[in-house]
């Protein structure tokens, strides 16, 4: 996910004319430029990269922690082992690709890293509320 997110980051739409003005973009979102230039994710990118990996990935990997909890392959000891599979889901993307792009200290490798980190911000805000759901709903299919 994190390099799909680095590709949409890097391929934003159109940029516009002038700081804080919008334009659409190839994708049909909107681009916003900061005064130093820069170009900031559009909305739609900001959306799906939320929705993907707060919503999609939880979506698959709770069924999936039902299942093996049915399976023989976990007894009742490994539901703990189950429950973080199932937490881990739920969490934000790490931040270790920002570090990374930060670290070879070139330009276009900075502008992606703040990219990224724009689009980071979103997700950690919005996994409060995944994290506590996806929480309720592993107790509940574990415990």
């Amino acid at each position: 996910l994190a390099a799909a997110a680095a590709a949409a980051a890097s391929t934003g739409p159109a940029a516009a004319e002038g700081a804080g003005a919008t334009a659409g973009g190839a994708r049909g979102g909107l681009a916003r430029k900061r005064q130093d230039g820069s170009e900031l994710p559009s909305t739609a990118t900001v959306v799906l990269f939320c929705l993907l990996r707060l919503v999609a990935v939880p979506a698959v990997v709770l069924p999936l922690v039902a299942v093996l909890r049915q399976s023989s392959l976990f007894d009742s000891d490994d539901r703990l082992l189950l429950l973080v599979f199932a937490l881990e889901s739920g969490a934000p993307s790490a931040q270790l690709i920002v570090v990374q792009l930060n670290q070879l200290a070139r330009g276009k490798e900075q502008a992606v890293a703040f990219r990224i980190a724009y689009l980071y911000i979103y997700q950690y805000c919005f996994a409060i509320v995944s994290v506590t759901l996806v929480s309720t709903v592993a107790l509940a299919l574990l415990y």
